[in-house]
Parts: structure tokens; sequence; C-alpha cells
């Protein structure tokens, strides 16, 4: 019987110089239908600068 799933891709967009990753990451560009996906958001002011105050 033939897979009856459905795929989806998942498209996200940024502004600015933050970066946001999704896991687990998405095989072949998609997701089969009923996937939970975490998703984090990581402001560009912690994307690899040390802030000391």
């Amino acid at each position: 019987m033939p897979n009856s799933s459905e795929e989806y891709t998942l498209t996200i967009n940024t502004t600015g110089e933050g970066t946001v990753t999704a896991d687990p990451e998405p095989v072949e560009g998609k997701y089969e239908e009923g996937t939970e996906v975490e998703l984090t958001a990581v402001p560009a002011v912690m994307a690899g600068n040390l802030l000391i105050g």
C-alpha cells in the first residue's frame, strides 16, 4: 500500500540579522504530516556577539 502521508514544505523568513533554526531539520526540504517542529529564534545581538556590562 502506498504511503498516504502528505508532505509539507516549511518556509522560514527572517528580517534583520537574526537566525531561525528548525528541529528536526526537513528531509529533502519537506516534513511528513504530523511532524512536530520546534523553531528557535536567535536575535542578532546574541548570534556570536559577547556583551560585557
